[in-house]
């Protein structure tokens, strides 16, 4: 009589333990749109030095995922990132994914601090493997070669590890 308690004892111990186990997700944007019902998510992340302090957001509307990048550069800038623009990004794996420009972006500048920044708003459509390569193994280097400038930001451990966060949550139901 004894192991008919014993066998289900270890069943809700093995299930508490999961439960306190899973991580749970804090993401910027989760909600049902009130306009259109379609599930949105989303969550921004800023990397870099403090000299370019750039932010990724990535975002699941539906089933669809997406990104953004804000790209912000000192003085005012008149280029433009042009659709089919890639932004590399290099995963700890030693995996090379692209973040491909799917419409033509100019600056806003801004004035702040006495000083005028370009800002960017460069985004596009990522497919399920690349996030699932995202949520697998962190973001570590970031490659942009456009406006006539090569930029490789090394992306820390936190932030890395941040990114890979916020694409394992985009990727639970």
């Amino acid at each position: 009589m004894g192991r008919f308690f014993v066998f289900p004892f270890i069943g809700l111990c093995l299930v508490l333990s999961l439960n306190s186990y899973a991580q749970k997700c804090s993401l910027d944007v989760d909600k049902i749109d009130a306009f259109s019902n379609e599930h949105v998510k989303s969550s921004k992340a800023a990397f870099g030095p403090k000299k370019y302090k750039w932010a990724l957001t990535l975002s699941k509307v539906n089933q669809k995922y997406g990104w953004e990048l804000l790209l912000l550069y000192s003085g005012a800038t008149d280029g433009s990132i042009k659709k089919g623009d890639l932004f590399k990004m290099k995963l700890a794996n030693g995996k090379i994914v692209d973040f491909v420009v799917d419409e033509d972006c100019t600056s806003a500048a801004q004035v702040g601090r006495g000083a005028i920044i370009s800002v960017f708003r460069p985004k596009g459509v990522l497919s399920e493997a690349i996030v699932k390569d995202i949520s697998s193994s962190a973001i570590t280097l970031c490659l942009v070669n456009t406006l006539g400038q090569k930029v490789e930001l090394e992306i820390s451990d936190s932030e890395g590890e941040e990114l890979k966060e916020i694409a394992r949550c985009l990727l639970l139901p």
